[in-house]
């Protein structure tokens, strides 16, 4: 109880919270969108791949720079990019201009600084 009454401790653990719902939500909806939207239900695989791979080989490097660079600076770059990477994908899927290859492509870029992000929180 005495760990509950941190102020620091409660904001992380509610940002560790919503930051793992998100996380589910969004494979969730990468799935559903490659089987219902692109209609393409045998690329599911291929996007979860392109979705874990890279989480795989930059959390190394992700790692490695957080040893060099400040904390701030990788957290808010890493922020930042992904607000932009999201938001020129809802542009993306909204102009219905997204192919399997964009979805998959945007998969890798997303995961890709995510683990930036994750080697330094």
């Amino acid at each position: 109880m005495l760990l509950l009454q941190n102020h620091n401790y409660r904001m992380l653990l509610v940002s560790s919270i919503f930051s793992s719902f998100s996380i589910s939500m969004y494979l969730l909806i990468e799935q559903w969108y490659v089987v219902n939207e692109l209609n393409v239900p045998k690329l599911v695989g291929a996007v979860l791949l392109a979705t874990t791979l890279p989480r795989v080989i930059f959390m190394f490097v992700g790692g490695m720079l957080a040893d060099r660079l400040r904390n701030s600076r990788i957290i808010f770059f890493s922020l930042l990019s992904r607000s932009i990477l999201m938001l020129l994908a809802a542009l993306l899927f909204r102009g219905e201009f997204a192919s399997s290859s964009a979805t998959t492509l945007f998969c890798c870029y997303i995961w890709d600084i995510r683990c930036f992000f994750l080697a330094r929180s």
